[in-house]
């Protein structure tokens, strides 16, 4: 008689009970049944064990996972979703909003970007780097009313301090031009040689400090802050007429040393990778906190008549927003 499998467990109950009352042999009760001696031995000793509920069909879920998610994590999530997508009334308080999402947009960071892990220091990761860009500089404040925008040059080196590539040490060195005149003059009298005269407003930037970025693959997000110098300076020179046009006189009419602090956030595009280093495109932004400083702007250089030079510099704070273009090269530094 062969099991049924609409009676499975009814089938399994009459095993036992032949098997208690010896109304067959063991063997006997097995060949009635169609079932192999295993098979017997198997709901024998798990009757013994844990009585006639042992009979019924066990799931064939395994009993452990190691990736399995945690059951506390489970929870917090379906409680998230009873609590606030259940109740969209719930998310009119920006409060209540912020800390909604605050979950979902770790969930996202990770998804994006992974955990941190041994595995960000994979073939993938070239921690040290330098990089050069371009600089677009907008004055804010009193400085604004002062000057217009500005435009330069820029590069830093990055070294990190941690195999995760979290946090890091950078140092930045920037060139901006905020205004510039050329007029032309005697060189000689009479007026038999002559030359360019310009006049350049420039600001050079020195910056170190922390730098915090998350992500190691195509995609890298940073910010930092830094301390350092800011040194404005206004300087002349004269061109001449030669086959190289280089100055043969310049000078300083001016200058003016500030503390300054700078602090933004940034990304990194991976468009290259090698063996032994990376290319990525390189966009931020920055804040850069000058104070006080004293200053020439265009037309701030007055010639006289009898050959003297009168200057009038400004005095304000002059702080201002950048953003930097460019490109960064990475660095594998393990053998």
């Amino acid at each position: 008689m062969q099991w049924n499998q609409s009676t499975m467990y009814e089938q399994r109950v009459r095993f036992i009970l032949e098997i208690q009352q010896g109304t067959f042999s063991f063997a006997g009760s097995c060949r009635r049944y169609g079932i192999s001696r295993t098979a017997g031995y198997t709901w024998w000793n798990r009757f013994l064990a844990e009585g006639i509920e042992g009979l019924h069909d066990r799931s064939h879920r395994p009993r452990h996972c190691p990736h399995a998610t945690a059951d506390s994590f489970v929870e917090h999530i379906v409680d998230l979703r009873q609590r606030y997508l259940s109740n969209p009334c719930l998310l009119c308080s920006p409060l209540t909003l912020r800390s909604a999402m605050r979950p979902y947009l770790l969930l996202i960071l990770v998804a994006a970007f992974g955990p941190p892990s041994l595995e960000a220091q994979g073939p993938d990761t070239f921690p040290l780097s330098v990089g050069g860009h371009l600089l677009f500089a907008g004055p804010v404040g009193e400085f604004d009313e002062n000057v217009d925008f500005g435009f330069g040059l820029g590069a830093h080196g990055r070294l990190p301090l941690d195999d995760n590539e979290t946090l890091s040490l950078r140092l930045d060195l920037g060139f901006i031009n905020y205004g510039n005149e050329t007029i032309r003059i005697c060189i000689t009298q009479p007026c038999r040689v002559t030359g360019d005269l310009t006049t350049e407003n420039n600001i050079l930037l020195l910056g170190i400090g922390p730098e915090v970025g998350v992500g190691s693959g195509a995609v890298r997000l940073y910010a930092n802050a830094s301390i350092g110098l800011a040194y404005f300076a206004t300087t002349s020179s004269v061109e001449g007429e030669n086959d190289f046009g280089d100055p043969f006189a310049s000078s300083t009419n001016f200058d003016d040393v500030t503390f300054a602090w700078t602090v933004g956030p940034g990304a990194q595009l991976r468009v290259w990778t090698g063996e032994r280093a990376s290319v990525s495109f390189d966009l931020f932004t920055r804040y850069h906190g000058n104070g006080e400083a004293r200053y020439l702007r265009k037309g701030d250089i007055q010639d006289q008549p009898d050959g003297n030079v009168v200057l009038d510099p400004q005095q304000s704070e002059t702080n201002f927003w950048t953003v930097g273009l460019g490109v960064s090269v990475g660095f594998r530094t393990d053998e």
